[in-house]
């Protein structure tokens, strides 16, 4: 006997067979036109390049202010996995990315360059054959593209879409100030410098502000640990110019390292100020005590103190010590009182092992 399910499943099949070669055109024309586009995405669409770095992050960099590891088992552990955390949180922070934008003039320009067909194919980072000189940034109009157009080997022409430029040509090393701008062009290499007529010689070109440069950079950058256990970490950014995101990574790790040894500059100073202060304080009062002694003396014509007046006197200098310490130890707890409240502080506290607290708590 025949089994139905198997007839049924045989004329589904060639039903659907008969349908696709009844309508093969179609689906030859789905295939050219895919084909079409994968051709012109990978052709006319700038590539994207991974640039990565390791770092490595000290895990001293944030001091142990209350000692709390050393009173619960494994808080060593839990202290080096939340520093670095935190040193991964200040990577990605604001500040360390405009800090770095700031050092990094080249990424103020954005420059493309355009084929004969008029499509943007590269984009430039120091190998564009002019350089865009500018006083400040905040005589430029940010993220307005401006076409240039290289015409001989001393002169080009601008174009800004929306304004009303002069209709003429512009000498390389002429200032150029019109529609909201302010800057010159020059050459690169004017020694190398040759124009080429049978190439586009058109670029496309626009200024960028550094806090919107460290917002871009710091959404696209990727940090991550090589494992669980370790402190070195793995930096990542993708862009289109891979130099100018190695660049970027270089400079970041600088700013970062930078600001590491600047944050422990500004301790030690807060450290040594205080200590200088407490010093004053303690020249002062020893001055004074040895004022009054002499005075003492004098007042009463004590030459020489017996064996029991020196012990009174050396009970009275440890006692003298004692009270000295103890309104050091004082000064110090309503200097860190006042730094806890007032929460401005920039550097690390000052240490208590230097006036003598040994109490991690």
């Amino acid at each position: 006997p025949s089994n139905p399910r198997y007839e049924d499943d045989s004329l589904e099949f060639r039903r659907y067979l008969s349908l696709f070669l009844s309508n093969w055109y179609w689906f030859a024309l789905a295939l050219i036109l895919a084909l079409m586009l994968a051709y012109g995405i990978n052709t006319y669409s700038e590539k994207v390049y991974t640039v990565t770095a390791s770092l490595l992050i000290n895990e001293e960099r944030s001091a142990d202010m209350t000692g709390i590891d050393k009173l619960i088992p494994g808080g060593d552990m839990f202290r080096s996995r939340q520093n670095l955390q935190n040193e991964m949180g200040i990577l990605k922070s604001f500040s360390v990315n405009y800090r770095t934008m700031l050092e990094l003039p080249e990424f103020n320009v954005t420059i493309i360059g355009v084929g004969r067909r008029g499509i943007a194919q590269n984009r430039h980072y120091k190998s564009a054959p002019f350089i865009v000189l500018y006083d400040s940034l905040n005589n430029e109009r940010a993220n307005l593209r401006i076409f240039l157009k290289i015409t001989s080997d001393d002169t080009y022409t601008l174009d800004i879409n929306g304004t009303g430029l002069s209709k003429k040509e512009w000498r390389f090393g002429e200032r150029f100030s019109e529609a909201g701008f302010d800057f010159t062009i020059i050459k690169r290499e004017p020694a190398n410098f040759r124009y080429d007529e049978n190439m586009s010689n058109r670029y496309i070109f626009w200024f960028n502000r550094p806090e919107q440069l460290a917002n871009n950079y710091r959404s696209r950058l990727s940090i991550s640990p090589v494992n669980e256990e370790a402190t070195l970490v793995t930096l990542a950014v993708s862009g289109f110019a891979p130099l100018q995101e190695a660049d970027y990574l270089n400079k970041l790790m600088e700013v970062y390292n930078r600001q590491g040894l600047d944050y422990k500059n500004e301790t030690a100073e807060n450290a040594i100020r205080f200590i200088d202060s407490q010093l004053k304080l303690i020249a002062d009062s020893l001055s004074r005590a040895e004022e009054n002694l002499e005075e003492f003396r004098q007042a009463n014509r004590l030459i020489d103190l017996s064996a029991e007046g020196s012990s009174i006197k050396s009970r009275l200098e440890g006692f003298s010590r004692e009270k000295i310490t103890a309104e050091l130890q004082k000064q110090y707890y309503e200097y860190l009182l006042k730094y806890i409240s007032g929460r401005s502080g920039t550097g690390e506290v000052v240490s208590p092992a230097i006036m003598g607290i040994t109490d991690q708590m």
